[in-house]
């Protein structure tokens, strides 16, 4: 391993949903994963941990190379997630 892995649990999780199960444009699976690495007022974002600011902090993580983990990782999980009712 030579560089940090640009695995992201919520980022990576978001982007993986929007564009593998709801099916949604690249460009809108981005703005989610974005979303959740940037975080907002009300919520702290991933970006904010200081483990990956150590690691990133010279670059934008959310790149090609995110998006195709994201997909690889995101996508088996989703093939089998089952909707469970009480």
């Amino acid at each position: 391993m030579r560089d940090p892995l640009r695995f992201f649990p919520e980022s990576s999780w978001a982007y993986g949903k929007r564009k593998l199960q709801d099916a949604r444009p690249d460009e809108n699976a981005l703005k989610e994963a974005r979303a959740r690495w940037e975080g907002n007022e009300f919520a702290k974002g991933e970006s904010q941990d200081l483990y990956y600011q150590l690691c990133f902090r010279h670059q934008d993580p959310i790149d090609a190379q995110f998006r195709q983990i994201a997909e690889e990782i995101s996508a088996p999980m989703l093939k089998h997630l089952k909707e469970v009712s009480l």
